[in-house]
């Protein structure tokens, strides 16, 4: 079963509360760790919903950001895959 979760990785940022949002993909032969472009401070990253809080003023844009992304994702799994099986291609 392959899934898909979003984090921020504060280690990585350019300041103490700030960071990039990366996409785990979980289910394939490898994990994967892929950087989205988006780095926010902490205070606007909802770890539960896996998205960017709706007060910060590019809100709307970076959610649609990762919609974007995880649909591309999910169209190349999908195109990849045999009945339902891992893939074993590199994304």
């Amino acid at each position: 079963m392959i899934r898909l979760n979003y984090y921020q990785l504060l280690s990585k940022g350019n300041k103490k509360d700030r960071g990039p949002i990366y996409l785990k993909v979980k289910g394939l032969d490898k994990r994967l760790n892929l950087s989205v472009g988006i780095v926010i401070n902490s205070k606007d990253w909802d770890k539960k919903k896996e998205r960017v809080k709706p007060q910060h003023p590019q809100a709307y844009f970076y959610n649609n950001k990762i919609e974007s992304l995880e649909k591309q994702i999910w169209s190349y799994l999908e195109k990849h895959s045999k009945d339902g099986n891992a893939i074993n291609t590199p994304l």
